[in-house]
Order: structure tokens, then C-alpha cells, then sequence
């Protein structure tokens, strides 16, 4: 019971002359309290503490006089198991688990922000989660896999708030001009430049860190792209042998060369409206020059 206060007393008598007075017994009230406590360090150690007292001051080398003795116990009992609360067993539920990874990757992108990706290490980003490194290791075999789960997360959540523009007479041009203007807006907000900059940094000795950028940032944001340029091609407004290269080049013209030069200190973060202008121009051109050619 929680908060219990425990009396141990135990009379100390040696054997011997004094055996009538329970010498057979004597130090039974300790041996009991010391088997029943075992899982309870403070009472088990004050038990055997009795113990030993009969042992050093009731042994037979002692006069009558100095072997009876009362030893007084008294001490709080706090256990560390309440019966009315049981502890969960088996695995967690479907829920629990994608908790626990969500909490592991919020702590891995404070910590590669913060940090960095070479100074971050796993064992780190488990102990700030809480968790331990095999609950950590079963979920990401390395620090690249978990820097990908960083990326592939923030992409998804955060470009989903790019919404094409739904107004029905909107030109495939307004369109285009409109995704493009809002992706550039997510791209130049802190957190994907910070990201950007830890992937610039640390990219000559970790490559990878640009594949994972490459395979699931740029890949995720240029999806739109190809959408209306098809929807452009099936129109008859433009004609193109491959969409892919196109949203490419208009990715990497109206996009990341604004990412990079903002990363590297060479613009100011967010978008403005020189930005907005220079964007609907080039689409602009881009649709008239691969627009049917008539004599």
C-alpha cells in the first residue's frame, strides 16, 4: 500500500543461557519481514540490518547484559507498484506505434535544424524522444532513412495547403501561374530553408541527403505542375513531347533557383510581389512558345 509506515521491532536475545526467553525465535520477526520485502529495497534493507545486529551484538562471544537488545525499525514504505494500476503488456495498438513514430520525427527535425544532420545522432534523437534505441532502430534503419521520414512528412503536410486555383473560367495559364506562385510561397517559408541549408551543408559528405530532397520535396511539388501542363496539352494550347522535362524546367527556373538563393543569403525569405510578376511572365512566354506554330 502506498505510503504505508512499517514497525518493524525485534527483539534481540542470544542463544545460550537466554534461550527460555525465546532464543529459538529470535530473530524470526526480521526474517519474516525481509522474505515478504524483498521487492522493497528500504524495508528489505532495514530487515536484514536486524539481522546482522543479531549477528554482531547477540552472538555467543557477548555477555547477558549487552545480547538483549530492541531494535527499533521505522521507516516509509513507497512502493513502486500500485495493484490498482496494471502494467500494459503485449504490443501496442496501431495507434500507440504511429504515435511513437510521429514523436520520434518531430524530435529528429528540432535536432537536424537545431544541430544539424552530422552533429544529430540516433542515439540522441532516442534519448530526447524518450524511447530506446531498438524501439528507434525498428522503425529506421539509419540516420538517412529518418532524415527522408523528416522531408517525406513536412512535404506532404505542408503542401497539401496548395490549392489549385478552382475558379471555372481560369485559364490553364491563371492556373499555372497561380501553383506555381503558391509553391514557391511554401519553399520560401523557415522551415523548408533551414532544411535546405542542413542538405547544402552536409550534402559533400552525406550525397544522399540529396536524393532524399530530390525524390521526395521536388518530385512531390512538381506533381501539380504536370497536371495542368497536361490538361494544357489535351486543350491543344501547348504541344510537348515529354511533360516530365517541362515541369522540370519551370521546378528549377520559377522555384528552387528562388530556394537556393535564399538559403544562401542572396534573397530574403518570402514572397513578393516583383516574385509573383516574374512568375506569371515566364509562364506565361513558356505557353505561348510551345503553343501550336500557325503560318
Amino acid at each position: 500500500m502506498r505510503g504505508a509506515r512499517v514497525e518493524i521491532v525485534a527483539r534481540v536475545v542470544s542463544p545460550g543461557a537466554n534461550a527460555e526467553r525465546g532464543g529459538g525465535c529470535l530473530v524470526t520477526p526480521a526474517l519474516f519481514f525481509y522474505t515478504r520485502n524483498k521487492g522493497n529495497a528500504t524495508v528489505a534493507f532495514y530487515c536484514l540490518a536486524c539481522i546482522l545486529r543479531y549477528v554482531l551484538l547477540a552472538g555467543p562471544y557477548r555477555s547477558e547484559d549487552a545480547c538483549e537488545r530492541e531494535v527499533h525499525v521505522s521507516t516509509s514504505v513507497a512502493t513502486t507498484r500500485s495493484p490498482l494500476s496494471p502494467r500494459k503488456t503485449g504490443r501496442p495498438s496501431l495507434d500507440d506505434a504511429q504515435s511513437l513514430t510521429n514523436r520520434i520525427v518531430d524530435v529528429a527535425t528540432h535536432l537536424f535544424l537545431s544541430d544539424g544532420f552530422e552533429a544529430t545522432s540516433l542515439e540522441k534523437i532516442a534519448k530526447e524522444a524518450g524511447v530506446s534505441k531498438r524501439t528507434l532502430y525498428s522503425r529506421f534503419d539509419s540516420k538517412s532513412e529518418l532524415f527522408k521520414a523528416v522531408v517525406a512528412r513536412y512535404t506532404t503536410r505542408n503542401a497539401a495547403a496548395i490549392v489549385p486555383l478552382q475558379h471555372p473560367s481560369a485559364t490553364n495559364v491563371e492556373r499555372l501561374t497561380h501553383i506555381c506562385i503558391e509553391t514557391l510561397g511554401f519553399c520560401l517559408n523557415a522551415s523548408v530553408i533551414a532544411l535546405e541549408r542542413v542538405m547544402m551543408a552536409e550534402v559533400e559528405r552525406f550525397p544522399e541527403l540529396a536524393l532524399v530532397v530530390n525524390d521526395y520535396a521536388t518530385a512531390h511539388l512538381k506533381e501539380p505542375l504536370r497536371q495542368v501542363l497536361q490538361d494544357g496539352m489535351a486543350s491543344g494550347e501547348i504541344i510537348v513531347a515529354d511533360v516530365n522535362e517541362i515541369a522540370d524546367l519551370l521546378c528549377d527556373s520559377l522555384i528552387i533557383s528562388h530556394l537556393r538563393k535564399t538559403a544562401l543569403g542572396l534573397e530574403p525569405p518570402g514572397i513578393t510581389d516583383e516574385k509573383r510578376l516574374e512568375i506569371a511572365r515566364r509562364v506565361e512566354l513558356m505557353f505561348r512558345g510551345l503553343g501550336p506554330h500557325r503560318p
